[in-house]
């Protein structure tokens, strides 16, 4: 049988705001932007082949921003050097949807990297 690939994303602490949420429904809309942002991420993150074919698995913990227009700013990266320099090479070349409630915010994601 062969082995299966497998990338999840886990928003360890969404954000770091710089302002108080005024009300749960503000929270609400945050919580559906970032739910969003993890989608449309993860559909642009593959699995590097390199690590598949060493078989190499771990997490990938990094600090990114978003700019006005899109563009993922990694601040800090820590993990495997190799799904490292593959995440860097993906999250530099990405172009996502605005997301205007956390653009600019500080975001910590945990990416996970699995072979089963």
């Amino acid at each position: 049988m062969k082995p299966l690939k497998t990338m999840t994303l886990a928003v360890l602490a969404m954000f770091l705001m710089n302002f108080t949420m005024a009300s749960e429904k503000d929270h609400d809309l945050v919580q559906k932007q970032i739910s969003f942002f993890k989608s449309d991420l993860a559909e642009h993150i593959i699995y590097p082949e390199q690590a598949f074919k060493q078989m190499i698995e771990g997490s990938v913990a990094t600090s990114l921003k978003i700019t006005d227009n899109g563009k993922v700013i990694i601040t800090g990266i820590n993990g495997h050097p190799v799904l490292v320099n593959s995440l860097k090479k993906q999250l530099e070349n990405i172009q996502l949807s605005p997301f205007s409630l956390i653009s600019g915010e500080e975001i910590l994601l945990k990416i996970n990297f699995e072979i089963e």
